[in-house]
């Protein structure tokens, strides 16, 4: 299929057999052996990416105090304090407050 991207060569040994069939296994056998080889690539790079991220993570943390995501969303949930009650008299108190905010940011 014609692309715009370089292309690259692999070759074939009993290594890459096996990874190809047991890229067929998990893909599907009807898929080209060139999408079967590039997932097993994109699969392969993303299980060998660091455990602790990269520099955006560590930028996160330190400047804004973020920590990595664990768990699942209920349990991240059920972590926060419950909200106050609404104020009937300041119904727009969220959106006050995110406006506070963004005055502070602009120039």
């Amino acid at each position: 299929m014609p692309t715009k991207h370089r292309r690259i060569a692999i070759v074939r040994d009993e290594q890459m057999e096996r990874a190809l069939e047991a890229g067929r296994a998990a893909v599907g056998r009807s898929r080209p052996e060139a999408a079967i080889a590039r997932e097993l690539i994109l699969r392969g790079a993303e299980a060998m990416r660091p455990a602790g991220g990269g520099e955006w993570e560590r930028l996160l943390v330190e400047r804004h105090g973020a920590r990595p995501a664990h768990g699942s969303i209920r349990e991240a949930l059920d972590e926060l304090e419950p909200l106050p009650p609404v104020d009937p008299d300041d119904a727009r108190r969220a959106t006050s407050a995110l406006e506070e905010l963004r005055e502070e940011r602009l120039p």
